[in-house]
Formats: structure tokens, C-alpha cells, sequence
């Protein structure tokens, strides 16, 4: 089915007009392994990744049934998807493929008619709760800045979490840093150091950094699709100020996150790092020359002020092993730490976003 009639098709079964992003679609619901027949049933039966996947569509073809107009179309669009593509596929990596596309397409559908219908999610802490009309009962009095920083969320009301990007309220006092560029050509030695670093697990591509030779293949692409920020502030508030270095590629911009990829896909916000102040040597929080183990995985959020204290956030969607919603979309808050105390210890927040 081509991508011009399926998207004509899809017009028809939302119903609403200007539905322009959508194109192909369907998947079925679950099927009895034990009833399995044709090669790519048995390959799903055989795949404990695939008949996840299987079963996740299951969940998002009724939610996206329970969505649209016109019910009849939708299934035959499912009868087609299935003849035209899923069951043309050899291998498990063209299953996997077509599913995670129709679970992304399924998804889009469901919130779109949803956007539609003037429908909003909503984040929570996980001292929150919802009652039975899906009104916000807080539960966090003693904790005003989850207080706080839930408020800061939901007062940018979406269909969707913010997998993309983190969007903060200047008038609620929530403020991002002020990060200014460094020319990744004029520091490379620091670069290497944040390339052999990540490489640490890594002897392939360790001993590729560590080749002065091959370095240089390395480098002449990181000046190409790298992004070398930084700020000098008191990082973990020790009374002397460092360089805090945010390092991440092109390719991790907000323009090319798709949230309706769900698991895995939310944009990547590169990584963090202290340095001294001539940017020459890579630190821990402690003080110590050496890997910043504290800041080596937020690879998924971002920093900001709030009342003159330094703040990191993560974002990132998980999935459910069993209940109604497949996902969910976590997003947690910690208090930078102090000289001696690990990332977080003395302030948490924990929050979960509500789709509609």
C-alpha cells in the first residue's frame, strides 16, 4: 500500500482534517503461539523482543480503534498491513523495524484525535494522586519544590511528555543556564579526553583514541558534528568555581526527536563534564583529576537554576510490563550535590507524565 493512499485512507478513519503527518498503518492484536504457522509467526513466537512488540501493538491498534472515526477502515488497513508488510518480512531486524514504525504511526493517530478533542496529559509526583474525574489531588505539601516543579510542567499543557526538550517557567522563578560555546578546534586535547573517557568500555574504540593516527580520522568528524558548550559556576558547591562542559552532537538536536518513538528514541542531550578552569584536565565532584564518574550517564536531561541553586533533570520513557498503558514517561528531579554527598542525595523528585 502506498504512503499516498494509506494517508488518504487514514483521513477518512480519524476523521478530522489536515491530518497531514500520518501515513501507513496497522498491526494486529496478539496471537496464540501455539497456533503459529507461517515463518514470521514463528519468528515473533521464537523472539522475546518481538513478541513484546507484538503485544504492544495489540495495545496500541485498540487504543487507536477506540480513538477513530471510522472503525471498518482501520481493520481492513490492519488486513492490508499485514498481507503488504509485516508478513513480507525474512529476518527479525525487518519485523522489528515494521513493528516499531506501526506502534510509532498507531500511537500519532491515537494522540492526534486526542489533540483534537482538546485533550491534555499531565505530570505527577509520585505523592500525587488522580481522582476519579483525572483532577490532580496533591499530596506533596511537604515538598515544595516537587510542588513546585510540577507546577512548572504543567504549565505548558501538551498531549505529549517532554521527551525533546525541557521547558521552564521564568515567572515560576525556573530558569536555564546561560551556556556559552567553546571552538572544539582550540581544545582537542580536552576533546580526546572526553572521547577516551567515553570509550573506556570500549577497547575498540579505546585503542582508536589512544592512536594518534586514527585520532585525527576522529577528531576531523567531531569538528564536524560536534557541540562543545560551557559555564563557569560553583558546580558542587565547594566555594570555588569550575567549567561545566556540555558536549553533544548535531544529531541529538531537539528537531530530530520524535516522541512518538517512545522507548529508547527521547532525544539525546549528550554529556556533562567539570573541568578547571584553563580547561585542560577533566574532574570529578570531589576535586579529583581523574573520570567524572558523577556526571558520566545524564545523557537524557538538563540543568537549570531555581532559587540560586543548581538543579539536574532527567527524562527518559520505560515500559510497563503489565497494566493498561504499555509505557510511561518518567522524569526526575535532583538537588546538584554538595562537595561530599552523591548526585541527588539531599533532594528528589520523582514524576510520571498521564496521557489522556
Amino acid at each position: 500500500m502506498s504512503n499516498a493512499v494509506s494517508k488518504k485512507a487514514i483521513l477518512k478513519i480519524i476523521g478530522i482534517a489536515g491530518f497531514a503527518a500520518f501515513s501507513s498503518l496497522l498491526q494486529a492484536a496478539s496471537f496464540d503461539c501455539a497456533k503459529a504457522t507461517t515463518n514470521v509467526e514463528k519468528m515473533i513466537c521464537q523472539s522475546s523482543l518481538l513478541s513484546r512488540s507484538d503485544e504492544e501493538l495489540a495495545m496500541a491498534y485498540k487504543n487507536a480503534m477506540d480513538a477513530v472515526v471510522d472503525k471498518e477502515a482501520l481493520k481492513q488497513l490492519q488486513r492490508t498491513w499485514l498481507k503488504d508488510t509485516r508478513n513480507k518480512c525474512q529476518d527479525i531486524y525487518c519485523l522489528s523495524t515494521a513493528y516499531r514504525n506501526q506502534a510509532t504511526l498507531l500511537l500519532q493517530a491515537e494522540m492526534q484525535v486526542k489533540e483534537a478533542a482538546g485533550k491534555v496529559g499531565k505530570y505527577i509526583w509520585v505523592g500525587d494522586a488522580l481522582n476519579g474525574n483525572g483532577d490532580l489531588v496533591s499530596k506533596s505539601e511537604d515538598k515544595p519544590l516537587c510542588q513546585a516543579f510540577r507546577e512548572n510542567l504543567n504549565s505548558f499543557p501538551s498531549i505529549n511528555p517532554m521527551l525533546c526538550e525541557l521547558k521552564l517557567n521564568a515567572d515560576l522563578g525556573f530558569k536555564p543556564l546561560a551556556w556559552k560555546p567553546l571552538d572544539i578546534k582550540n581544545h582537542e586535547s580536552i576533546i580526546r579526553d572526553i572521547e577516551r573517557f567515553s570509550s573506556r568500555y570500549n577497547a575498540f574504540g579505546l585503542k582508536k583514541v589512544n592512536d594518534d593516527l586514527q585520532w585525527k580520522e576522529i577528531f576531523e568528524s567531531v569538528k564536524r558534528h560536534a557541540v562543545l558548550n560551557y559555564i563557569t559556576l560553583d558546580v558542587n558547591n565547594d566555594g570555588k568555581e569550575e567549567n561545566l562542559l556540555h558536549y553533544y552532537s548535531h544529531d541529538d538536536d531537539v528537531k530530530n526527536c520524535d516522541v512518538y518513538q517512545r522507548v529508547g528514541s527521547r532525544r539525546n542531550y549528550g554529556k556533562y563534564y567539570i573541568t578547571d578552569m584553563e580547561f585542560k584536565n577533566i574532574f570529578t565532584l570531589s576535586g579529583s583529576k581523574g573520570a567524572p564518574k558523577d556526571f558520566q550517564h545524564p545523557n537524557s536531561g538538563d540543568f537549570f537554576n531555581y532559587k540560586n541553586e543548581l538543579y539536574f533533570v532527567t527524562m527518559d520513557e520505560k515500559r510497563l510490563s503489565k497494566g493498561k498503558n504499555q509505557f510511561y514517561s518518567e522524569l526526575r528531579l535532583s538537588k546538584v550535590p554538595s562537595h561530599h554527598n552523591a548526585m541527588g542525595a539531599d533532594e528528589k523528585c520523582f514524576y510520571h507524565f498521564v496521557w489522556p
